[in-house]
């Protein structure tokens, strides 16, 4: 899936993207893609890209629209 300047999102790329919980302000988080696809990205909302993926708790989020995710690349952010 690309962001919405037309950038891949990629296993292992940290994005930025705005979450909230119904109840607050929406914020932006630092994540991590754990999967991807054509229409969708998992990310894990953590300052870390290793661990295993406990599911589709709190913790991770599928991000369906390109408009919510701006994916970061370079060899300073891996």
């Amino acid at each position: 899936m690309r962001d919405w300047r037309g950038i891949n999102a990629v296993i292992g790329d940290r994005v930025f993207c705005v979450m909230t919980d119904g109840t607050r302000r929406p914020e932006i988080h630092e994540a991590w893609v754990e999967d991807v696809d054509e229409a969708r990205i998992l990310v894990r909302s953590a300052a870390t890209s290793i661990g295993p993926v406990t599911g589709n708790g709190p913790e991770t989020h599928w991000l369906k629209e390109p408009e919510n995710f701006v994916v970061v690349k370079g060899p300073g952010f891996r």
